[in-house]
């Protein structure tokens, strides 16, 4: 839900630790939710989480990725 601080941090990625991949585990409910441009950050890959299911439900997705 908070993806103007997301965006702030993939911009500070791209800066400083280019060629890393970032995984986002996105459970935002389904009114609020945005796709992350992949034309600007094409480092980034997001998956879709029920919504609001949580840290350690979201931290076990991105590590099976």
């Amino acid at each position: 839900m908070r993806y103007k601080c997301l965006e702030l941090l993939l911009d500070s990625i791209q800066l400083f630790y280019p060629g890393t991949q970032v995984i986002v585990a996105d459970d935002t409910p389904e009114e609020m939710y945005q796709t992350i441009n992949t034309y600007k950050y094409p480092f980034v890959k997001q998956y879709r989480m029920p919504p609001e299911t949580g840290f350690f439900p979201g931290r076990a997705l991105a590590i099976s990725q």
